[in-house]
Order: C-alpha cells, then sequence, then structure tokens
C-alpha cells in the first residue's frame, strides 16, 4: 500500500482548495453579470452580427465592452429599484407615446435602434434605413438635413414602435439586438444650442421665419419683457442673437418647455435604458468607429455612414469650455453638473468618468 506523506496531503488540499475557488469565481462571476453571458452566447453570435470573418477583432472588443456598459447600467437601474422593470414598456405617464417614436426596427436583422436627437441621428436613420432599402442612396447626397427628416418621417413611423402592439414590442424588446448611441449630456445640451438657438438670429413673429424661431422669442421675452415688447411695437424687424448665457436661464426655468422638446431632453427619457436593456451603447465621440457595429448588425455598406456630415458636428466638443465659460457661477450650481473649469482639457478631464460610464449619460 502505498503511502502519503502529510506534506504531500497539504498539497493536494491546497490545489483542490484553489480549483474549488476557481469555480465559485466564475460561477458568481457569471451570477452577477445578470445573465449577461447567456445574452450573447444565445442571441449575438458571429454569423448574426457579420458574415464577414474579418469583423470577428471588432465583435470581440464591442462585446468586451458591452458587458462592461451593461454592468453599469445594471447596478444604476438596481440602486435607483428599477431592476424588475427590464424588457417592459413605459407607461404614458413615463413618455411611451415618445418611446414608441424613437424605437425603430429592422424585422429583417432582428434590430432596434433607439435614436436621440443630436447624437448623429438622422446619419444613423440614413445608415438603417437604406440597407433595408426603405430609403433611396441619393439621399445621402443631400445637404439640407430637414428635408432628409421629412422624407424620413413615414419611413419611421411604419417602421418604429408606433406602428406595433404591445405584444410585439415586448417580444422585440426581449429577442432582437438593442442599439444606442449616447453623447456627453454637456456637449449635446451646446449642440442644441448651436443648432437651434445660435444658428439663426430672432428675427420676426411670423410662421415663415427661421427655424425655431419661437424658441429664440420665448427666450428673448423671458429674459428681456421689456426690450422685447419695444422690439415687438417697432415692427419685429430687427435681428436679435440669444446669447448662451440667456438660453440657459430659460431652459432652467421652464423644465416643461424646452428639456421636453426632444433636441433637449435627457437620452434616459427618450430611451428608457432600465426597461429596455441594450446590448450596445455606441458613444458619439466614437462615433464611426462604434456605428460600425450597427452597421455591421444590419450588412449595411461602409458608403451609407456620412463622414462629412459626422466631421462637422465634433467641433461642439472642442468650444465647451467657450460656452460654459459665459456661465454665472449660480447658473454652474443651478445646472449641476457644470463646474467653473477654465480650458477644454480640464472640462475632458472632468468628464472622463461620465465619458466612460454610459449610465452616467443615459441617465443624467
Amino acid at each position: 500500500m502505498a503511502h502519503f506523506s502529510p506534506c504531500r496531503h497539504i498539497k493536494i488540499g491546497v490545489i483542490l482548495l484553489l480549483l474549488l475557488t476557481a469555480a465559485l469565481f466564475c460561477y458568481y462571476w457569471t451570477e452577477s453579470s445578470s445573465g449577461l453571458t447567456e445574452v450573447y452566447s444565445s442571441r449575438v453570435t458571429h454569423h448574426e452580427v457579420a458574415n464577414d470573418s474579418a469583423a470577428a477583432p471588432l465583435q470581440s472588443t464591442w462585446q468586451e465592452r458591452a458587458l462592461f456598459q451593461q454592468a453599469q447600467v445594471e447596478e444604476f437601474c438596481q440602486y435607483h429599484n428599477m431592476a424588475d422593470v427590464k424588457h417592459s414598456l413605459p407607461s404614458a405617464d413615463e413618455g411611451s407615446f415618445t418611446y414608441y417614436q424613437h424605437m425603430l426596427i429592422d424585422e429583417r436583422s432582428k434590430t432596434l435602434f433607439c435614436f436621440a436627437p443630436k447624437v448623429g441621428c438622422t446619419n444613423l436613420k440614413l445608415l438603417f434605413f437604406i440597407s433595408q432599402g426603405l430609403i433611396n442612396e441619393s439621399e445621402l447626397q443631400q445637404k439640407n438635413m430637414a428635408i432628409v427628416n421629412q422624407g424620413l418621417e413615414p419611413v419611421m413611423f411604419k417602421h418604429s414602435f408606433m406602428n406595433r402592439n404591445d405584444a410585439q414590442r415586448e417580444y422585440s424588446l426581449k429577442n432582437y439586438f438593442k442599439f444606442i448611441m449616447y453623447r456627453n449630456p454637456l456637449e449635446r445640451l451646446v449642440s442644441g444650442y448651436r443648432s437651434k438657438v445660435q444658428r439663426y438670429p430672432l428675427i420676426g413673429t411670423m410662421p415663415d421665419t427661421p427655424h425655431y424661431n419661437w424658441l429664440r422669442e420665448e427666450v428673448y421675452k423671458f429674459k428681456h419683457a421689456e426690450e422685447y415688447e419695444a422690439w415687438l411695437e417697432a415692427g419685429s424687424k430687427t435681428e436679435v442673437q440669444i446669447s448662451f448665457p440667456d438660453f440657459i436661464d430659460y431652459w432652467l426655468s421652464n423644465p416643461e418647455s424646452v428639456p421636453y422638446e426632444q433636441h433637449f431632453r435627457p437620452i434616459a427619457e427618450l430611451c428608457h435604458p432600465c426597461r429596455t436593456r441594450f446590448d450596445f451603447y455606441g458613444n458619439f465621440k466614437n462615433f464611426e468607429e462604434d456605428a460600425a457595429v450597427l452597421k455591421l448588425r444590419i450588412h449595411a455598406k461602409d458608403e451609407y455612414l456620412r463622414h462629412d456630415y459626422y466631421n462637422s458636428t465634433t467641433e461642439t466638443s472642442y468650444l465647451l469650455s467657450e460656452y460654459y465659460e459665459q456661465l454665472s457661477e449660480e447658473q454652474k450650481r443651478n445646472y449641476g453638473t457644470l463646474q467653473p473649469l477654465q480650458t477644454h482639457q480640464d472640462w475632458s478631464d472632468s468628464l472622463a468618468a461620465v465619458n466612460s460610464c454610459p449610465f452616467l449619460l443615459l441617465l443624467d
């Protein structure tokens, strides 16, 4: 009979203990990830996302990011007691109508895309619908985004949650690949101001005045009531520029107005990430790289992305400090997330945590 020394017994015991520890670690890691591994093993395969084997490295990278992102969102939802609403529809009080408008469907690839204005949404909607043959490729040459969006409206209605019943909506939430693109909320707010307020001056009060003239007029009336009345009496023909501080004051003082206009409404209220557990959260600062995930998923050609249009929008990120330096200390405190920083690099550093945590951006 073989005899084992006490020392050898100890070695065997240590090895078994290590194996048991590793097994327990793997088990609890899988459990704590809220079934995310199961999501990818059961729904997001190499064949489903792309048939091109060259896409494998990209898929591996975005899947790793997606697991990290989803874990953060899961933690946030649990903290706010919203973990049990996964794959459910918002109520009318929660803005279900707006949610249905923004959730687009590609039945062919079983993909849902929730879009948010000022996050490259026109570009992505073109990609989404041209790849399905629902929009002509010639739309890519159109320079006027307002005309493009007018052409997209009937297609968006037909291929969104607006045109589905609750059973169809719930089924797709549970079984389809879900994609969203997010953006730094400070940058998105400045982008909205530049696009909807600063681009044109306030002039006239007739319906044929420049785009979003109503908003410029409301801000001017709110901040400069006496000047506004004098402007009206003079025929409202003088051009008036609306400053960023005036816009922010109006934005903060009228929560029932500006923030609920879709270009300024928080992404969380448009796409409900605690109810809709997205499979991938694209970051606007990595637009082309992250849009490639959607592009591969829906089998779209690279030329369906308007690179020139995206490049022209990135200027806002370099102008953040220029705009926020115009604000008073009180305005910064009231907005909450603003800090009195002096340079773009300061802003970038202070927002580094926000940029790396999707739920902070989505649920701002």
